[in-house]
């Protein structure tokens, strides 16, 4: 009862009290703004300590707590309070923004006295992690590798990703944003502004890891990814619904995915499949046979990737993209660069030749 904030573990349709509300199924919890100090978690769902086992509790909680403390959601993708559940990114880390930081301060007053003792502990646990240490045996009272890091210092991951120069893997889409997967990290991309968002295993902690993500769609709630073998059903990105074997197709390696007008599309490199009026709710196997890309377009014959785009389909290869749209091809052989980033990547310089006087 002395509690500043209690912890509760309750059914998606609790409804526990006065000013209370259900959460969706696939919801992690809710909190509630203070003075309040309640914060709810969904029973329901697969927690662990291992991100690729379930879902992150200590990311949950945190998240949690910083609600119940006054904190809103924000858009950094790199603050604890990111509206949508990232497991936690050990290369990028998460830290509380200076935002976040002068709120609290605002709300709660700026705590300076440091106990002696205290800052002797911090210092030890410090060293402790800076040296290679065993595995921690069960029932050992050492100090956990994860913590919530409450500074103002920028990413920690300092790759100079060059949009517009670079290589990446590939492109997919979710909600009208372009995904940009490069190294096992993932951007976002909103002109003129590119960022990083996680590692692609932390965003899409479900798929295990050894498989390699090959491309995004989402689908009503459901996130749906594809491994060269399988594709991996998520409600709202919390946890797997359920796991499809796309062996039967025959597609050696996926390169590829798109929704559009209730047709799912699944393309590898020269052959793809067409899995019309698909309910991710209930994937109908339909064995359909794979046809040669070829049918699309006739000089078609090999794509590295394939994405959908506001109703649009982009099929690229060496660099550079073909647009589908409405039936027909509205150009082919552009520099997917000049198309997707134009207002940050200037075109190449055209060959030019004087003529004679």
């Amino acid at each position: 009862e002395k509690a500043d904030i209690r912890l509760t573990f309750v059914k998606y349709d609790h409804r526990l009290g006065p000013g209370d509300r259900n959460f969706r199924e696939e919801v992690v919890g809710h909190a509630f703004p203070p003075p309040v100090g309640e914060v709810h978690m969904n029973i329901d769902l697969n927690y662990a300590n291992d991100t690729h086992r379930g879902i992150d509790l200590f990311t949950v909680i945190v998240h949690e707590i910083g609600h119940a403390l006054g904190l809103s959601h924000n858009g950094n993708p790199n603050s604890i309070m990111y509206p949508v559940y990232v497991s936690t990114v050990p290369v990028i880390g998460y830290e509380f923004t200076n935002e976040e930081m002068f709120t609290i301060r605002k709300l709660y007053g700026q705590h300076t006295k440091i106990e002696p003792k205290a800052e002797v502990v911090e210092k030890s646990i410090k060293e402790e992690q800076s040296e290679s240490r065993p595995a921690k045996k069960r029932g050992s009272s050492e100090e956990s590798d994860r913590e919530t890091k409450c500074s103002c210092q920028t990413n920690e991951y300092t790759e100079n990703f060059d949009i517009c120069n670079d290589n990446f893997d590939f492109i997919s889409s979710v909600d009208n944003q372009l995904m940009i997967f490069r190294n096992e990290m993932v951007y976002t991309w909103k002109s003129p502004i590119l960022k990083l968002l996680a590692k692609v295993h932390s965003l899409f902690h479900y798929v295990p890891i050894r498989d390699t993500v090959k491309a995004v769609i989402k689908i009503n709630e459901f996130i749906i990814t594809f491994q060269d073998q399988w594709m991996t059903l998520s409600k709202n990105n919390i946890q797997t619904t359920r796991r499809v074997p796309l062996y039967k197709y025959q597609l050696p390696k996926v390169a590829g995915a798109v929704y559009i007008n209730s047709t799912l599309f699944i393309f590898g490199h020269t052959k793809y499949v067409k899995l019309p009026h698909f309910d991710p709710e209930f994937p109908v196997d339909r064995r359909s046979p794979a046809k040669p890309i070829s049918i699309w377009k006739s000089d078609l014959v090999y794509i590295d990737y394939v994405f959908g785009w506001k109703d649009k389909i982009y099929f690229a290869n060496d660099g550079h993209v073909s647009m589908y749209e409405n039936g027909h091809f509205e150009f082919t052989d552009v520099k997917i660069t000049e198309l997707l980033f134009a207002d940050v990547c200037e075109p190449e310089p055209l060959n030019t030749l004087p003529y004679d006087d």
